[in-house]
């Protein structure tokens, strides 16, 4: 009989022990979670201006990739012999 008692004491106990952990995971899951939402959060995903952003965090974005042609030999633009249709100058334009 005694032995009986002492088990079912035994169990009430590692019962209420189990309850409190129960308790505190869920308590820490909820700050992990909190915690999780504003690491995500900067002035790109929030209404935060962008001084408020630090510095060290990992930029969301990628950044701008250069173009990977090289420079040409040629200058840019037309051909260097051809003028193109110019007006002439006239008297009296037709805007007075």
């Amino acid at each position: 009989m005694h032995l009986a008692t002492a088990l079912v004491e035994t169990i009430a106990a590692l019962e209420k022990d189990n309850s409190t952990s129960e308790r505190e995971t869920a308590a820490l899951r909820d700050r992990i979670a909190a915690f999780e939402r504003s690491a995500m959060l900067d002035s790109t995903t929030s209404n935060q201006p962008p001084s408020s952003d630090d510095l060290n965090k990992k930029t969301t974005t990628p950044k701008r990739i250069r173009s990977q042609r090289g420079p040409s030999a040629t200058s840019s633009g037309g051909q260097p012999v051809h003028t193109g249709p110019t007006l002439m100058p006239v008297a009296t334009s037709d805007m007075s």
